[in-house]
């Protein structure tokens, strides 16, 4: 793997998964205790690259593991495929990318050199072709994750990103059937994501839903900012540069601390000054980098602004939010007020701070975004 310097539009990795080193370090005791759990939050806050790095540390102790996401799945089909592979994984090693359907699945396991690896493990994938469905099969990965973790005295971590997508693809029936096969496995654990808190929330809190406390919430923590100030530092020092307090204060002020945002503008930084050939990113850098990171941000603020205008008075009740306003101190009724405000945060763009019902966003540049488009 190429090494980057700045993971931005990419997923962090070892070091650059900044300041969630106990996090990561809890995560992973639950997981080989035999606890599953949920790391729910909006987009972009580091949740898929948090969880990566947590099943890297699980395989690196002796464990099996599994990825999948959702998002990426258009069928019960697909995501079975795909998550089969995964697993099957921890016995033959890397398969090779984009076996997206069942059917290729089989032609892949039918391979003798694949079947010598499997060894001992009975799949029976070819001769269940044209009798079962994908809701079948994707139960089939799950029950041969067990018992591929079974036989050789581990666990196995399954992570499901964008969990909320499973209603997407076959509604509360199958999150049912998923539930009572998961509730009998006694060495998979599974490790929940989703970027809908509300659906989350719905999801495993609601005892009205097949996954109702199934799994442990795990709120992930924000970064503080001297994590972030060492780890610019110490970053831009791997490329011989040096960073002034100021251009630091900048970078960590425009962004609110924001993980995207803050990899974004240190990024642009970088290659600002690597651009002009100098070795130092000082206050003028960073504020040319901000502004670059606002023009990459305006394209998609613009199309969040549009789902914002979907529901009544979610503008204004958006633009309260932004300036520290009390969204029920507007002239609108409050039951009004709470439709919109259930409405930003489904869409992820906001987020309550306190049981008094202070509601923040989630990234302050699209604060600022709205107050330079509206005032």
């Amino acid at each position: 793997m190429v090494d980057v310097v700045f993971p931005f539009g990419s997923m962090a990795r070892g070091e650059d998964v900044v300041e969630r080193e106990s996090y990561i370090r809890e995560m992973v005791m639950r997981m080989e205790d035999g606890q599953s759990a949920i790391i729910a939050g909006p987009r972009r806050i580091g949740k898929s690259s948090v969880g990566r790095e947590i099943l890297r540390q699980v395989q690196q102790r002796g464990q099996y593991v599994a990825a999948v996401d959702l998002f990426s799945a258009n069928s019960t089909d697909t995501l079975a495929s795909l998550l089969m592979q995964s697993i099957l994984e921890n016995r033959v090693g890397r398969i090779r990318r984009g076996v997206r359907s069942l059917a290729g699945l089989r032609r892949l396991v039918g391979n003798p050199d694949i079947k010598a690896k499997m060894g001992d493990l009975e799949i029976g994938l070819n001769g269940s072709e044209g009798k079962n469905t994908g809701e079948d099969e994707l139960l089939r990965a799950l029950a041969i994750a067990e018992e591929i973790a079974a036989r050789d005295g581990r666990r196995i971590v399954i992570l499901l990103d964008e969990f909320q997508d499973m209603e997407r693809l076959g509604g509360t029936a199958l999150l049912k059937r998923l539930r009572a096969v998961m509730q009998a496995q006694q060495h998979t654990v599974f490790l929940f994501l989703g970027s809908h808190p509300t659906l989350m929330k719905v999801l495993f809190a609601n005892q009205s839903q097949a996954f109702y406390r199934f799994a442990t919430f795990c709120p992930l923590p924000a970064v503080p900012s001297d994590a972030w100030l060492g780890y610019i530092e110490k970053k831009l020092a791997e490329q011989n540069m040096t960073v002034t307090p100021a251009a630091l204060d900048l970078m960590l002020e425009k962004t609110g601390g924001h993980p995207y945002c803050v990899m974004g503008v240190v990024y642009h930084s970088y290659l600002m000054a690597k651009g002009a050939g100098v070795g130092r990113v000082d206050a003028d850098i960073a504020v040319a980098a901000d502004a670059r990171m606002m023009d990459h941000l305006s394209g998609i603020y613009e199309q969040q602004w549009l789902e914002v205008r979907r529901a009544a008075h979610a503008d204004a009740v958006c633009l309260a939010v932004s300036e520290q306003k009390p969204p029920y101190s507007l002239d609108v009724s409050r039951s009004s007020v709470g439709k919109a405000l259930n409405h930003l945060l489904d869409l992820g763009l906001i987020e309550k701070r306190s049981v008094r019902g202070d509601y923040v966003l989630v990234e302050p540049m699209f604060g600022r975004w709205l107050r330079q488009r509206f005032y």
